[in-house]
């Protein structure tokens, strides 16, 4: 499948599995899926992230295959690219902050707030608050571009304890929520051309919030 790609230019490789039932990715094969709030990897649950309402956050999305992949990223339903791919290189992650909707130069951050924020727009979406992302593997493997790698450093969420996390998901002090654009940023991308496979790997997670 001949795509239209967008490459980004900032890349970082670090991901630890956390244990007893709770990680810090989402993952399937040789692709993952975390969250990023207040430069932390965010703790996961049973398909579920906690992070601040008003909180703007990245996903680091990676691939640790031998070929490239292209990336649909789906919030709340909406495609984040407008209908064009990520192009993440083997064995590399991005960490995708922004909305590419008018300009590959610069755009509005993912910003979490509650499902009844007069900025989200349906706030009866049973959608709110979920992230899907789909990673299709390159067909055609003899070109390699290599972006600028960054260096980035988190620290691992030290919010929520275990027990608390157990207990979460039911406690009343966790609410829906939803994606907005938050504040400029001008984390850029290139267009490229790029041949995928027809098949995916969709991984998905569901954002809800604390006060």
């Amino acid at each position: 499948m001949q795509v239209k790609g967008i490459i980004i230019a900032m890349v970082c490789c670090l991901l630890i599995f956390g244990s007893t039932g709770i990680s810090y990715a989402i993952g399937q094969g040789d692709y993952t899926l975390q969250v990023i709030s207040n430069d932390r990897v965010v703790k996961e649950l049973s398909g579920h992230v906690v992070i601040p309402f008003y909180s703007e956050y990245k996903l680091k999305l990676s691939n640790f295959t031998d070929r490239r992949c292209a990336v649909e990223v789906f919030i709340d339903d909406i495609d984040v690219a407008s209908g064009k791919k990520f192009i993440i290189s083997s064995n590399q992650s991005i960490d995708l902050e922004r909305f590419v909707v008018d300009s590959l130069h610069s755009g509005s951050k993912f910003k979490f707030v509650p499902a009844s924020h007069p900025e989200v727009d349906n706030p009866n979406n049973i959608n709110n608050g979920t992230v899907v992302v789909r990673f299709y593997a390159e067909r055609d493997v003899e070109e390699i571009i290599i972006p600028y790698i960054q260096d980035m450093t988190y620290t691992w969420d030290s919010l929520l304890s275990i027990s608390t996390l157990n207990t979460s998901l039911t406690s009343v002090s966790y609410n829906e929520g939803a994606t907005i654009g938050g504040s400029v940023s001008y984390q850029s991308f290139k267009n490229i051309d790029f041949d995928s496979e027809d098949h995916y790997v969709e991984l998905s997670l569901k954002l809800i919030g604390r006060e």
